[in-house]
């Protein structure tokens, strides 16, 4: 990555390397009945480590991620490419006291609003947790991930 690494891009170093994953859907419109599965994630620098290019796998689902701090907007990106054919766009900020990003999707489906917390835990965990709701109230999605950095 490029030296000095700026500020904005350090809160980034944590993501980098090689993670076992635990995803835990809650009854939703998307999983009605709920459910835990296991997968995989990595993360690496690209373009002189100004973004991280990331790969999540869980059971026949993958996706393709960039994140990135966007100077022309002062926030933070994050785009998901999946194999199904999504493309999920969020933006988001940095909170230092709770070592966590928090995401709001920019191109949800009309009518949907979709926030995502993702937290920095300790050195060798990450967790993620996903709620969609539509504007009556209804959950969506409501989506928890645990990553753990293998050793």
């Amino acid at each position: 990555p490029i030296k000095p690494i700026p500020d904005e891009v350090k809160m980034l170093k944590p993501f980098i390397g090689e993670w076992d994953s635990e995803f835990i859907q809650r009854p939703s419109v998307v999983s009605p009945s709920g459910n835990t599965s296991k997968g995989t994630m990595t993360a690496q620098w690209i373009l002189d480590g100004r973004f991280l290019l990331g790969t999540s796998e869980v059971g026949n689902h993958t996706s393709k991620w960039i994140i990135g701090y966007d100077t022309n907007k002062e926030a933070y990106r994050y785009i998901r490419f999946t194999n199904t054919g999504q493309i999920d766009e969020s933006t988001g900020q940095w909170n230092e006291d709770t070592r966590s990003f928090v995401w709001k999707l920019v191109n949800a489906p009309s009518g949907v609003t979709r926030t995502s917390t993702t937290r920095i835990v300790g050195e060798d965990g990450v967790h993620a947790h996903i709620l969609a709701e539509n504007s009556d109230g209804k959950v969506q999605m409501d989506l928890t991930i645990r990553s753990t950095r293998r050793k």
